[in-house]
């Protein structure tokens, strides 16, 4: 078998895609370990579509369990996620991280300031996995 995007990376949806107003959402936890694999690095994707008001600020968040003592990821990063408004939309942010300290992974959104808000979604791809090919 060749090497290919398809085969050696996978993607799996933390926030799904909606319009967002005030308060905070927690994302679907992320199993790094899925897919037969151990994966090693991994990367968090944020679209944001139209925001016509307020501030959405994405946080990448790990934990051991997957269910309890989620903690903001605090360990190297390359990239960077701003905090989302009007000017943000329309656009795709990356995050990526080398090294996963704790098995799960998912992505937070606190949203302050919005009357009608804007829509966002995030997807967490993971890559150079232990095994092959990803499923």
């Amino acid at each position: 078998m060749r090497d290919s995007l398809y085969d050696d990376v996978t993607a799996r949806v933390t926030l799904p895609p909606a319009v967002r107003t005030n308060g905070t959402v927690n994302g679907t936890a992320v199993d790094t370990q899925g897919s037969r694999n151990f994966f090693r690095v991994a990367m968090l994707l944020v679209t944001a579509g139209v925001i016509t008001d307020g501030t959405q600020t994405v946080q990448l968040q790990d934990s051991d369990d997957g269910t309890t003592n989620w903690q903001n990821f605090a360990g190297a990063t390359q990239g960077s996620i701003p905090v989302l408004g009007t000017p943000q939309g329309n656009a795709t942010y990356r995050l990526a991280i080398d090294g996963i300290p704790r098995r799960y992974l998912r992505a937070n959104v606190t949203v302050a300031g919005a009357t009608t808000g804007g829509a966002v979604s995030a997807v967490i791809v993971l890559a150079s996995g232990s095994g092959r090919a990803v499923t």
